[in-house]
């Protein structure tokens, strides 16, 4: 030990310590103003932020922001097997999942191993469906619009999880387009594509006035999409299509696409303007329930939020504008 000390590593350590007591010297008295705030740009999603606020804040307030998870998942569950198999079907018609694949249509038995693939792996993160019906009406459901749209739809198909951002002044908006399609009749070298969202269920009743706020809702979103678009493409898309897989399901043994089973969205810069400006007011919105700590329910309760939102409303019977009966699990 005594070699050790007295040795170089000991004139080093002593050359460390002397330079180390310099700085604290020179800089002990310095005083760093501090805001007590960080402000940190949020991401905020038209569906799972927007909408869902719009919808219920006080759902979207112990969801989003409290953390708390669904204690019944189940729409969840079925939209997310919904785009996941039909990413898998476009991937493989494109020929993503191997070359002998490449521009063949998936079959039945295709779509079946997608689905058990993805409902597997649903289920180990704690999503399921409630029920064994519901898995074989979505696998039914997904196997049907394969052969029904897939043989038109599927050659057209430019990308799939295109991924849209825009960096707005105080939060970044983003958004994800289930599927980019080259428009019917136009040359594959333009910029004439439409983008495509999927939804699980059926096409919305315009005749009721939840029908029809979830319908200007949908129509929000692909206006916005488009923007973002734009902003990632420098062009913007043709329009917009909503598919309603809904349409397919059940008892309708459907051999063509229903008419109810697409909502055609006509894009124009002034109603994306709005949209956009919409969005901000949102955010806005959002901003002072977080600061206030107040995630009030909507006033007309299902009215706005909808008879599916509530019923699977976890805090329902507690629900100010919504009169549940406790239930015991």
């Amino acid at each position: 030990m005594g070699v050790i000390a007295n040795g170089p590593f000991s004139k080093g350590l002593s050359k460390y310590k002397g330079e180390k007591m310099k700085a604290f010297e020179e800089y002990k008295d310095m005083h760093i103003e501090h805001s007590g705030r960080t402000d940190i740009k949020r991401r905020y999603s038209v569906t799972s932020d927007i909408l869902s606020y719009r919808r219920c804040p006080r759902l979207y307030g112990v969801q989003a922001e409290m953390g708390f998870s669904p204690a019944q998942p189940s729409q969840m569950y079925v939209g997310s097997v919904i785009h996941q198999v039909l990413d898998r079907a476009h991937r493989h018609y494109s020929g993503k999942l191997g070359e002998k694949y490449h521009n063949n249509i998936p079959s039945d038995d295709d779509i079946a191993k997608y689905f058990n693939d993805v409902d597997q792996a649903m289920k180990a993160h704690g999503i399921r469906p409630f029920n064994k019906g519901l898995s074989a009406y979505v696998l039914e459901t997904l196997q049907r619009f394969n052969r029904i749209e897939g043989p038109t739809l599927y050659p057209r198909v430019k990308d799939t999880e295109h991924r849209l951002q825009s960096d707005r002044k105080y939060y970044f908006l983003y958004g994800v387009v289930d599927v980019l399609v080259s428009t019917e009749n136009s040359n594959s070298g333009d910029n004439s594509v439409e983008i495509w969202d999927y939804k699980g269920s059926k096409h919305p009743k315009s005749s009721t006035k939840f029908g029809k706020k979830i319908l200007e809702d949908y129509t929000f979103q692909m206006l916005v999409y488009s923007s973002l678009f734009k902003l990632r493409n420098g062009y913007y898309p043709q329009k917009g299509v909503i598919y309603f897989l809904g349409e397919l399901g059940g008892k309708n043994q459907v051999a063509s696409r229903p008419a109810d089973a697409i909502l055609e969205v006509p894009l124009n810069e002034v109603e994306m303007e709005r949209a956009i400006k919409s969005f901000d007011e949102t955010v806005d919105e959002i901003n002072r329930s977080r600061e206030s700590d107040r995630w009030d329910p909507p006033r007309d309760g299902k009215e706005t939020a909808g008879n599916e939102t509530c019923d699977a409303c976890d805090i329902r019977a507690s629900c100010p504008s919504v009169n549940y009966p406790s239930r015991i699990p």
